[in-house]
């Protein structure tokens, strides 16, 4: 493809016919660079964080290291205050106002906005960029960390990444962030914000992992992404995918998309959570079942996942008991028993006295990117 002039900010990466489903830095994929060019993204867009722990909290608590100033949206300022240790925020008048200190703001949305690039102290973690703070109708705060893209992938890469891989391998990984987070940010219609800072969307701390490493690998790869046909890809990574990486269409629904199409991947077997075992004891299984809302009735006698595509991942995990069966959507079966011991869907479980043994394959949902791959 012809290369156009680029734009000062976002250059995509327009993904053909590739290996391992996408990602130019790939050892096992092609694509060719070009600059963006129907003008859908002229500059550097901002991306909203939620931050799952204060998503509905009755009050907070922050620290503002440098002065900073209390504003609606619409750019009406409540005041301006110098650095604080200690600023307590909570909900007023029924959900239509928010108290900032001893400041009662007339808006159902506040943020702080720091001078001087001060940084926001949330629970003893420090963020960039702006604190946005809703009062929800029902008595509780929603906060929100709205900052420019590359300070949020610079707080995401060494989160998912070690950061003491090699700048190629976390090149890599920036780019998937930063085209999964620009796929949110001008697709998702979320209330108030546009990803989770957990694995739900990608996990983000804030600075804790800003490093002077991560930001040079920021800076190598600033404002790269991907697309597939003239459209932002959502670049889905995953820890290790077991030997072969997993259909997106299979794992999340929707329409099939050939760089997510899963592939044969021999590097993954470096990693520890290649092959793996875990042991859970039935009556544990069951009663895990149940609190996620899927109860059984009786003994489990066997758990088979099925319809497993090429790497092993199955759509859904047939759970066979006394009482009946009851056919569960993989993924929630894999949330009931824990992700970080259940660490994938591609597995084989076989009854041994009043325990399952489990033999499990890779770990993450098996699609796209596998880093250790």
């Amino acid at each position: 493809m012809a290369r156009t002039r680029s734009r000062p900010w976002l250059v995509a990466w327009s993904i053909g016919v590739v290996s391992l489903g996408f990602l130019a830095l790939h050892s096992c994929s092609r694509s060719t660079q070009r600059a963006w060019s129907d003008g859908r993204i002229e500059t550097e867009p901002d991306v909203r964080v939620e931050l799952t722990r204060f998503a509905a909290v009755r009050a907070a608590t922050i620290a503002v290291q440098s002065a900073f100033e209390v504003k609606s949206p619409d750019g009406r300022s409540f005041g301006r205050a110098g650095a604080s240790d200690s600023v307590a925020l909570s909900p007023a008048s029924r959900g239509s106002a928010v108290q900032v200190g001893e400041r009662i703001c007339a808006s159902a949305t506040v943020e702080i906005v720091p001078e001087s690039d001060g940084a926001i102290v949330v629970e003893g973690r420090n963020y960039r960029g702006v604190l946005v703070i809703r009062a929800k109708r029902d008595g509780t705060l929603e906060l929100v960390n709205r900052l420019p893209m590359e300070d949020y992938i610079a707080g995401v890469v060494g989160c998912e990444m070690p950061l003491s891989w090699s700048e190629e391998a976390l090149g890599a990984q920036a780019i998937a962030a930063r085209t999964y987070a620009l796929y949110e940010v001008t697709n998702t219609r979320r209330d108030g914000f546009d990803v989770f800072d957990t694995t739900a969307s990608q996990v983000y701390r804030g600075m804790e992992a800003d490093t002077e490493k991560a930001r040079r690998v920021i800076a190598a790869t600033r404002g790269m992404y991907m697309t597939y046909k003239g459209t932002i890809l959502k670049a889905y990574f995953h820890s290790t995918c077991g030997g072969h990486t997993a259909s997106g269409a299979s794992v999340f629904g929707g329409t099939a998309l050939e760089p997510l199409a899963g592939v044969p991947c021999g590097a993954c077997t470096q990693s520890k959570y290649h092959r793996w075992q875990v042991e859970f004891e039935a009556a544990g299984v069951a009663e895990k079942l149940g609190a996620a809302g899927y109860p059984v009735s009786g003994e489990i006698a066997r758990i088979e996942v099925l319809s497993p595509g090429p790497g092993g991942h199955g759509t859904e995990v047939r759970v066979v008991a006394a009482g009946g069966e009851r056919v569960v959507p993989a993924s929630k079966f894999r949330a009931a028993l824990g992700t970080s011991e259940l660490r994938s869907t591609a597995f084989t479980a076989v009854r041994a006295g009043t325990k399952f043994r489990i033999d499990g394959r890779g770990w993450g949902h098996g699609v796209g990117l596998c880093q250790w791959g």
